[in-house]
């Protein structure tokens, strides 16, 4: 058996400001054919158990490229097809296959391209022909099209949120195709359309023992695989929306029921998922006043992971403003106030000017006399609980009365205590913890949490979907509109 793998993706906000190069893939650093592949190294875990099970079966295992950036608006077409266009080629050169496994996102766009999962899987079905198998495995926060399904044999989404179950998505994708190429299933993918907009944290019911009853369904004969599509709010594009995916082993009618059931059972839920948001000023009374710390503020709206800039001051701000002495912020993106630091060294007092600079969600620059307490280079940080690492790039703690303030040079959301420790910080010892990201630091912060709040400001990851500027809609979709189901 030959199997090629490849990871292409990223998650486009098309209301951010941060436009999206070949430079922000080599953040990352983009891995082509004659690069190893490194099990810490950003989205590399998975494919790395790919060639370990396809060695393990006696099979030849060839990866081609693994190119990822950090979200932001869609991907200049230069870009875009310069990339999808070299994985094509390492498909055409490395070839025949039997197995084609891509590690894709689901809500990457460019300019001339809504769908690029849609556009790279017709290209890749068109290049190998309909005997070679082809699938992918996709985050949850992606829109699911036709264009996807109809080009794939097989697709498979995370179910948790965070994304703490990566791995063993892989190895499912994995094991579905290889046993489709040997001709023991036939998988057929059915769909329903849940017709709404939300935001979906697993940790907590009542999405909690749906994502249970999902993986328990997988154990019914006949069932190869089900996903729930959360969707990502922040694209506008025309097939926007939670979906319910069904994989059975050439069932469609049966395969149909189920994905009509569990959508209803997500559309019953549309009212009881999601966190309750408070003003910044409230988030902040509430984490002084309690008696014990550390209180973790969530600064969702600016959250990286999912395109914002990650520079706003709305929160750090009116912690100098209401007089506070024991908080961290962390992490404002400023390369320039990074280097003026370095520049300084640790020890020295400086004025420093931090943040706003992206645009009005940014808030104004915050002028602060500070001490640089810690520099460091080339800082990573561990996503979801795991093990890889990903760039922070060059961070300092800067301090003021009491307030520390972590700066980085590569934007990247908060996803666990390690910048805050590798600057000298304890985080359990501090009252508050501002932290730039909406869900996915739940994993590293919970356990040491008192409280968690999640804070509503302005930006370019607004929960307030209803003010949402969307023009490329295809259908009613709540909470747009009450009943979207109604004529329909």
């Amino acid at each position: 058996m030959r199997v090629f793998g490849a990871y292409f993706g990223t998650e486009t906000n098309t209301f951010s400001p941060i436009p999206t190069s070949e430079v922000n893939f080599e953040e990352y650093g983009i891995m082509r054919v004659n690069d190893a592949l490194v099990e810490d190294r950003a989205f590399e875990a998975g494919m790395v158990r790919w060639q370990e099970i396809t060695a393990e079966r006696g099979g030849i295992f060839q990866f081609g490229l693994r190119a990822f950036c950090q979200p932001s608006a869609p991907i200049n077409r230069a870009t875009y097809e310069s990339l999808r266009d070299e994985l094509l080629d390492q498909i055409k050169l490395s070839g025949p296959h039997d197995i084609v496994l891509l590690g894709l996102h689901g809500a990457m766009m460019a300019h001339g391209y809504d769908d690029c999962e849609g556009d790279l899987l017709a290209r890749v079905r068109k290049l190998v022909g309909g005997d070679v198998v082809v699938g992918a495995v996709l985050d949850p926060h992606a829109h699911l099209t036709n264009e996807m399904t109809a080009h794939a044999d097989v697709l498979v989404f995370f179910k948790e949120y965070p994304h703490t179950d990566y791995a063993e998505r892989y190895e499912d994708l994995m094991g579905i195709c290889w046993r489709t190429a040997t001709k023991e299933v036939t998988p057929h993918m059915a769909t329903f359309d849940c017709r709404l907009i939300q935001l979906w944290p697993t940790q907590n019911d009542p999405i909690r023992t749906f994502v249970d009853d999902m993986s328990s369904a997988e154990d019914e004969e006949g069932i190869l695989s089900v996903s729930f599509i959360h969707g990502f709010p922040w694209s506008d594009v025309p097939d926007l929306g939670s979906r319910i995916l069904v994989v059975t082993d050439n069932q469609p009618e049966y395969g149909k029921e189920l994905a009509v059931t569990l959508g209803q059972r997500v559309w019953a839920m549309r009212n009881h998922t999601c966190w309750k948001h408070i003003t910044v000023e409230e988030a902040i009374n509430r984490a002084a006043g309690s008696p014990e710390g550390p209180v973790v503020m969530a600064e969702t709206s600016d959250n990286p992971g999912a395109g914002a800039p990650q520079d706003s001051t709305l929160v750090l701000s009116k912690l100098l403003e209401l007089g506070v002495d024991d908080a961290v912020v962390a992490c404002i993106w400023d390369p320039v106030a990074v280097q003026i630091c370095f520049q300084a060294g640790e020890g020295t007092i400086i004025d420093l000017r931090i943040g706003g600079k992206i645009g009005p969600t940014s808030g104004n620059p915050v002028d602060m006399t500070v001490r640089v307490e810690a520099l460091r280079k080339n800082a990573t940080i561990r996503p979801f609980g795991g093990e890889s690492q990903w760039p922070l790039g060059d961070v300092a703690r800067v301090s003021q009365g009491g307030i520390d303030v972590i700066l980085c040079s590569i934007r990247n959301q908060t996803f666990s205590t390690d910048p805050i420790i590798s600057v000298g910080i304890d985080p359990t010892a501090r009252k508050i913890l501002v932290i730039k990201s909406s869900n996915h630091f739940y994993a590293g912060f919970a356990p040491i949490a008192k409280e968690i709040l999640y804070v509503a400001t302005p930006g370019a990851v607004s929960p307030d979907f209803r003010n949402i500027g969307y023009t490329k809609l295809n259908r009613p979709i709540w909470p747009l509109v009450e009943d979207p189901f109604e004529n329909n």
